[in-house]
């Protein structure tokens, strides 16, 4: 399928899904309101739970200062359940990384520097097209947001992801953001 952007892995609770990309999400979400992979198997069939995906409007090269991946908070656990395991230091402290493996087989190892809540229209879901110092400023203070500590280096020229997902109040998001450490060439 074309609309798999690629693999991400949290280790450290236990998250291993495809991430998908809708490229015409904005005119089907004015059309029905809401994103197609939010409610959506990777096959496209009807599910409560959806898919992992990307936002429509990052580059699924990754290659973006910054991009957005969002997953439903099933109470089972399924989709992104489990990332509110990683409001505790200790799970970080375990494995404070997550990677995600594009279709071409290259994976980015990222570190895990930020977990916090945030408001579903807050800065902390900008998308940066350029790096440089109003990217880095956001980068400084989504880190100073963080409940968990994990001393990263951030720079100018930084790629960074952040997984969001929904909690109990409709009014906030958790969001855990990662910088890019390493990439792996296959």
């Amino acid at each position: 399928d074309q609309n798999v952007v690629g693999w991400l892995s949290v280790p450290a609770i236990d998250v291993e899904y495809p991430v998908m990309q809708y490229k015409d999400d904005a005119a089907y979400k004015e059309e029905h309101g809401e994103e197609y992979y939010l409610n959506r198997t990777i096959g496209g069939e009807p599910l409560y739970a959806g898919s992992i995906f990307m936002d429509s409007q990052s580059l699924a090269s990754l290659e973006d200062p910054s991009t957005v991946i969002f997953g439903h908070n099933i109470k089972n656990g399924m989709m992104f359940g489990r990332l509110k395991e990683l409001k505790e230091q200790e799970a970080v402290d375990a494995d404070p990384r997550f990677w995600i493996v594009r279709r071409d087989g290259i994976a980015f190892r990222y570190r895990i520097f930020s977990v916090h809540e945030t408001e579903p229209a807050s800065e902390t879901y900008t998308l940066f097209r350029h790096n440089g110092k109003k990217f880095l400023k956001w980068a400084e203070n989504e880190a100073k947001r963080s409940i968990i500590k994990e001393e990263v280096d951030l720079t100018s020229s930084s790629k960074i992801v952040v997984l969001s997902t929904c909690t109990d109040d409709s009014a906030h998001r958790l969001v855990v953001l990662g910088v890019l450490e390493e990439t792996v060439r296959p």
